[in-house]
């Protein structure tokens, strides 16, 4: 797979194509090479993410790190053919490079990569999308667990997240057994307690809220604004969008001093 094939594949911006392309033209690969090969390996790709940016020094909009990512994914695919894993759960893993551009250009209005801390894990085989929910090898307190991630264009309904659970309790018993009968843990504004305070109980959050037995709450933070309205963490209140009617009662909210807060536990529902 070339590099122009992966775009197309995750239907990357022309924007931040323009800008790989640029960027890529003036580094010379090879250099970075050994640590690009490491960043598609779970055991290493912390660490060569790591030194990868003492490496690149100065990097504008982090492209140089958007490329070596790009280039080590683009790699990966062949380990995907040889372990026998659909093309469709490639594609969708590497489409957070697609999902994190434009999250940028939704808050700031220009395409950059600010997500490298993070996307090393797809490239790492250690987190995949499967369906409308992500699913990342960690453990917790020695044991080993799936965590659960909500990407920002998941359609939540009841449905799709009781097909992504099955589908990623048959995909780890194909791929990687010693996670088949793990407990599957999420830690996310979307398990705030609160919410069920301003949503019904029809509400695609709610519902999935109730699939959970919390470990840990919190009503304090406001680390949805990010997600929410798509805006800077630091926005003032006043300025932010009223869009949707959740964006208009944590607005509300949040006008009253009032915060959303955060939850984590373990799923118990799968249906």
């Amino acid at each position: 797979m070339t590099l122009k094939e992966l775009c197309a594949r995750i239907a990357l911006q022309q924007p931040m194509i323009d800008k790989m392309e640029a960027t890529k033209a003036e580094m010379d690969l090879s250099v970075y090479s050994e640590e690009i090969d490491r960043l598609a390996h779970r055991e290493s790709m912390q660490d060569a993410y790591e030194k990868l940016k003492d490496i690149l020094g100065t990097d504008e909009g982090n492209m140089k790190m958007f490329v070596c990512q790009m280039e080590a994914a683009r790699r990966l695919y062949d380990r995907y053919q040889q372990m026998g894993i659909a093309d469709e759960i490639f594609d969708e893993t590497m489409k957070c490079f697609t999902r994190f551009a434009e999250e940028c250009y939704e808050k700031t209005g220009s395409y950059y990569f600010d997500r490298g801390w993070w996307s090393y894990r797809q490239v790492g085989m250690s987190l995949f999308r499967i369906g409308v929910l992500e699913y990342e090898f960690i453990e917790l307190d020695g044991e080993k667990v799936l965590s659960m991630h909500i990407p920002s264009d998941s359609n939540m309904k009841n449905e799709n997240v009781a097909a992504s659970l099955h589908q990623a309790k048959a995909f780890m018993a194909e791929f990687f057994p010693e996670y088949a009968d793990v407990r599957m843990y999420c830690h996310s504004w979307l398990l705030a307690p609160k919410l069920q305070e301003l949503l019904p109980e029809t509400s695609n959050i709610v519902k999935f809220q109730k699939r959970f037995t919390l470990t840990q709450s919190s009503y304090e933070g406001n680390d949805c604004v990010l997600w929410v309205f798509k805006a800077p963490s630091d926005t003032d209140v006043h300025d932010l969008r009223e869009d949707t009617s959740l964006q208009r009662k944590i607005k509300a909210l949040m006008l009253e001093g009032g915060s959303v807060g955060y939850g984590a536990g373990f799923i118990t529902d799968l249906n």
